[in-house]
């Protein structure tokens, strides 16, 4: 299962926004790295949007309060 991110946004498009190389952001998007808060931090800040909408958008939709659980 892919992570939400990458429904909205392209591999290509992130690395290019964030510095992350495409391998890396494969790995996230499929589960095999692990979401560390810097990630979420790089990612939240390059895009300027709100960690809730980016890595929870179906919890945000719901109206519940986002939640990210991460790797530190």
């Amino acid at each position: 299962m892919v992570h939400p991110l990458f429904r909205i946004y392209t591999r290509s498009y992130l690395s290019e926004t964030t510095g992350f190389s495409k391998s890396h952001l494969c790995r996230v998007a499929t589960g095999k790295a692990p979401l560390t808060r810097s990630f979420v931090a790089r990612v939240c800040l390059a895009l300027g949007r709100p960690e809730g909408e980016l890595f929870l958008p179906e919890a945000v939709e719901a109206g519940s309060p986002p939640k990210v659980q991460v790797h530190r």
